[in-house]
């Protein structure tokens, strides 16, 4: 057991122990790289990096100058900031009188929205009364809100694709709602029938959840077709774009959907909230991410919730905002469609030497800097295991089975496209298992921080 030291360590031991530890969180030596930038061989949602030193830099030193601030008392400018971000992304994603919050994750928006369509439900049941009420004359205890009881009480469900991100599970598990899932009919994984969603309805379901940057294949719901439902049965609709949110719109700026995409946002009218991770494809540190209601009024019933300030945490940091701020600042538009569009000719570049490699499929749908590779016929373990001995840092999930590989290509991969299509390639040549043959004692149970 590690004890407290009773005297403070001198700046040389902790010095050494955090190089120590740095270097345990990177793979085979690369941390004596110190220019991030240079590092490529993250394949993978985190650790994205700002696209350049200068930006990077600038980013930086606004996450430190407010890194002991908090939302609260001393969140004055970081509100005013939170409120700059929200009125830009909310105007690009066609609602010019979007709400939100930065929040400490996709998680949390995700959460966020849950909270926000539990509340709708119950204001449609009980209109006019809130949950915070009490019934009872003054200097009497305090009773409980009769009509929130009996709304808990109550059978709740939310529909949503079965790939739907698990944080959307979680928020069911907190809230006490049934999550209804939507399966694809075809080996296609990616691919959900919109007529399907419309049977998953039932008499208590109170929200319809969507993705646009489905994870793993990049792929986008049928959203506007589940806005047309969403509609039909007055429930709230909420679009995660955690990946997606911060790369489709400035690829569509920049023309390079054609034909052009359906609508996915604001533009469906049926849309409540989106959610998008500023981690992510906007590259700002971690932890920081979005939630986006449609108006003010939206906003309010997650407040019921989760009071006061419209998210699940109460103190919030500063440095996150700032941050993302000045990303958002630094690189404008314009910035943001070079970034998108940068980041989308690597993946164009290694979905096509992926599909080079006898025996693999793609996520030939995705429609974004995210794709799954596959197989019919190879168990792609053994060569996963082998990459990451190489030094790549992949991840991967069961489905399709037994396993796909998880590519995601962000700025600081540039130059390493033919490097990783040789080495899977030969990770493939010198590990090849046909799907069914793998031996008995080899450890499937880890791979790319996710289980099997």
């Amino acid at each position: 057991m590690e004890l407290f030291n009773e005297q403070g360590w001198a700046k040389e031991e902790i010095d050494e122990r955090l190089q120590v530890l740095w270097n345990m969180s990177k793979l085979d030596g690369r941390s004596e790289a110190m220019n991030l930038f240079e590092e490529g061989r993250h394949l993978v949602s985190c650790d994205s990096l700002p696209w350049g030193d200068e930006v990077r830099e600038r980013v930086v030193q606004a996450y430190l100058q407010f890194i002991h601030g908090e939302m609260w008392a001393t969140g004055d400018g970081a509100r005013e900031m939170q409120g700059e971000i929200t009125s830009m992304i909310g105007g690009l994603l066609g609602a010019a009188n979007a709400e939100g919050r930065i929040t400490t994750g996709g998680t949390e928006s995700i959460l966020s929205a849950m909270a926000c369509a539990k509340h709708r439900a119950y204001t449609r049941r009980f209109p006019g009364i809130e949950p915070g009420q009490r019934f009872s004359r003054p200097g009497a205890p305090v009773e409980p809100n009769k009509p929130f009881l009996e709304f808990e009480r109550q059978s709740k469900s939310v529909v949503m694709p079965i790939h739907q991100h698990y944080s959307a599970f979680k928020a069911c598990a907190l809230f006490g709602l049934e999550p209804v899932t939507v399966s694809p009919r075809t080996e296609r994984v990616w691919e959900i029938d919109p007529d399907d969603v419309r049977a998953a309805i039932r008499e208590d379901t109170v929200a319809i959840f969507a993705t646009a940057g489905v994870w793993p294949y990049g792929t986008i719901d049928p959203i506007r077709e589940m806005g047309r439902i969403a509609e039909e049965f007055d429930l709230y609709f909420h679009v995660d774009a955690c990946f997606g949110g911060f790369v489709i719109p400035f690829l569509e700026l920049a023309g390079y959907y054609d034909p052009p995409l359906d609508p996915w946002d604001f533009r469906v009218s049926a849309v409540s909230s989106i959610s998008a991770d500023l981690h992510k494809n906007a590259m700002v540190p971690p932890p920081c991410s979005l939630i986006l209601f449609r108006d003010e009024s939206l906003l309010e019933m997650a407040k019921v919730i989760s009071p006061p300030s419209g998210v699940m945490t109460g103190t919030r940091a500063t440095g996150p905002v700032a941050a993302a701020w000045t990303m958002m600042r630094a690189l404008g538009l314009e910035g943001f469609k070079q970034m998108s569009l940068f980041t989308i000719g690597l993946r164009d570049g290694m979905m096509a030497g992926c599909q080079g490699i006898e025996g693999i499929e793609v996520s030939d749908a995705s429609k974004m800097n995210l794709f799954a590779v596959y197989s019919r016929t190879i168990d792609l373990r053994p060569a996963i295991k082998a990459l990451r001995a190489k030094g790549w840092t992949v991840s991967t999930k069961p489905t399709p089975p037994p396993v796909c590989l998880t590519l995601v290509t962000m700025p600081q991969n540039a130059g390493q496209v033919e490097a990783f299509v040789s080495d899977f390639e030969e990770a493939i040549r010198e590990n090849h298992v046909s799907l069914g043959s793998a031996p008995a004692d080899y450890d499937y149970s880890h791979y790319g921080g996710i289980p099997l």
